[in-house]
Order: C-alpha cells, then sequence, then structure tokens
C-alpha cells in the first residue's frame, strides 16, 4: 500500500504542478493557449498512475472546481477557473497487486475568498486534529466526533445535525483490497486495531463558494498512527501569469 500510495502522491503533485503553472485569461485557467480542463489535469493524473502500473477505477477520478466542488460526489468536467477551490481526489489502484490508495487535496491558483481561506483552515485543524487522536483502541465515533466538534465550535453544521451543507460525510473509512472497506469513520462504535489502514479525509461544502477536503491514508499502531501520505497541503498554488 505504501507503493500504490508513493503513485498517488507522485500523480497528485503532477496535477497540482499543471495547475500552478497555468496562466489566466478572463478567469480560465490557460495550458498551451487553450482553456484547462478538469477533463485534461485527470490525463495527466492518469498517464502519471500509468508509469507506475496503477489506474484508478471509473468515476473514482475527481478534479472539481468552483461552486459544483460542494457536491463531494462530483466528479468534476469542463474549464478549471482561478480564485475558486479545486478539489482534486486520487484512489488509484495496483494492477498487479490490486491494492487500493486514497488521497485527497484542494488548491486555488491565484487569490482565494475569505470563505474559502476560513474554510480550509477548519479543515485542515480537523484533520490533524483527528490524526493525532487515531490509535489502537480509539473508537471510529470519537474520531468523527472530535472533526463535528471542531467544525461545530467554528459555526459549520455538520452530519450530528443531518446538515445539507457544512461536514455532510463520515470522517474517513477503510482501504485495502477494496477501495471503501471497513471501518467507516464515523458515529459507531468500531475499536481501531492495529494493523488498520483508513483514511481522515473531513472537508466542508457550500453551494455559494464551492468545497473544500484533505484526505490522507493512515496506518494505526499501538499508541499513534502512521501517515502514509506524505504530500504537503498548500491551499494557494502560485507563479500567475495574467495573458
Amino acid at each position: 500500500m505504501r507503493k500504490v500510495q508513493r503513485a498517488c502522491e507522485h500523480a497528485m503533485g503532477i496535477a497540482i504542478e499543471v495547475i500552478k503553472k497555468s496562466a489566466v485569461k478572463d478567469n480560465y485557467l490557460i495550458e498551451n493557449d487553450k482553456i484547462l480542463t478538469s477533463e485534461r489535469v485527470k490525463a495527466y493524473v492518469e498517464y502519471a498512475l500509468f508509469d507506475f502500473g496503477c489506474a484508478c477505477d471509473v468515476g473514482e477520478l475527481i478534479v472539481a472546481c468552483g461552486k459544483r466542488a460542494a457536491d463531494p460526489h462530483f466528479f468534476g468536467s469542463g474549464p478549471i477557473f482561478a480564485n475558486v477551490p479545486i478539489i482534486i481526489d486520487i484512489s488509484p489502484r495496483l494492477k498487479l497487486e490490486r491494492y487500493y490508495a486514497d488521497m485527497t487535496r484542494t488548491v486555488v491558483k491565484g487569490e482565494p475568498e475569505k470563505e474559502i481561506k476560513e474554510m480550509y483552515g477548519a479543515v485542515k485543524h480537523a484533520q490533524n486534529a483527528a490524526l493525532a487522536l487515531v490509535k489502537e483502541g480509539v473508537r471510529c465515533k470519537e474520531v468523527h466526533n472530535l472533526v463535528c466538534g471542531i467544525f461545530e465550535e467554528r459555526g459549520y453544521e455538520t452530519t450530528r445535525k443531518k446538515a445539507k451543507k457544512g461536514f455532510i460525510h463520515s470522517t474517513g473509512h477503510g482501504v485495502g483490497l477494496d477501495l471503501h472497506e471497513k471501518p467507516n469513520v464515523a458515529n459507531n462504535d468500531y475499536e481501531l486495531r492495529k494493523g488498520n489502514v483508513i483514511t481522515i479525509e473531513p472537508g466542508l461544502y457550500d453551494p455559494e463558494v464551492g468545497g473544500v477536503r484533505l484526505e490522507d491514508m493512515v496506518l494505526v499502531l499501538k499508541n499513534c498512527c502512521e501517515n502514509l501520505t506524505k504530500l504537503e497541503k498548500k491551499l494557494e498554488v502560485r507563479e500567475l501569469k495574467i495573458v
């Protein structure tokens, strides 16, 4: 699983670099004199994964931009714009060994709105707190309720109140030979076991501004967890060229 996660990080790095190096014209991202699209970024990701003997299942690669990214299941299509959040969620599988990886980053090319900066800060804080809690014997609902509590303290709605915006999904899930395995890191009494591989992926979503999600894959240990995801988290990507 470390092998497939390295492939995942490599592909994510390429996707972010394409966005970073793009130019901006009329608020569109431009690459090689053409409007950069979700489909184009996905093609870069798929090509990068191919070199590592990996591929994403159909519908499991997300490059979603702007307000439409407020739907966490929207896979993304069409032009990519400056100054709005771009959610990139990559979940490749090794073709030979058959194991999955999963990770998500959110970036903005240009200057994000204040609301997006605040959402990103809240998501990153919640994720760090959850990662610090994960270890053998901790119940899934403890992790999930910690994340919900952090968001609620900052004024966001959560699944504890059946929200339709804010934090509207579970905190994570198991990963292995299936992309979504037990345990479901949500409001349940499952006690994490040493050797579990799970994601920690808090997110916030608002149809007025878009969405923010960060996802790392971790290995549960006796007294802590090992974060298998090494790629940095940074909202704003620069090299802003106006053409």
